[in-house]
């Protein structure tokens, strides 16, 4: 679950992408949880267009997508979401440091 501070970090990073991945009227398919997870893994955040065809409940598709892609909504504006997951990748610098015991930088 995230904080409201750690939530508050990834859509002001999140304003600055543009959605990578659209649904369109065919909803959630495979390549698209493939899609969503590809690119999670690589960057830690997806930002998913739904399109005006697509027939399906907003609420329900974050739903399915975040129980598939095992991630979490960081917000959901007109027909854009936001999806986070921590990845295990090794020598990534993490979107959230403070997240899963890794180490905060030193200041001087």
């Amino acid at each position: 679950m995230l904080t409201a501070k750690e939530r508050s970090t990834l859509r002001s990073i999140a304003n600055g992408i543009k959605p990578n991945i659209n649904i369109g009227k065919n909803g959630i398919a495979d390549n698209i949880i493939e899609e969503i997870k590809t690119t999670l893994f690589h960057n830690e955040l997806a930002k998913v267009s739904v399109l005006k065809a697509c027939e399906v409940d907003k609420a329900t598709l974050i739903e399915q997508i975040c129980k598939l892609t095992e991630c979490e909504c960081v917000q959901q504006i007109g027909n854009k979401i936001v999806l986070y997951k921590f990845t295990e990748k090794k020598e990534f610098e993490h979107l959230l440091n403070s997240r899963r015991g890794a180490k905060q930088p030193l200041r001087k």
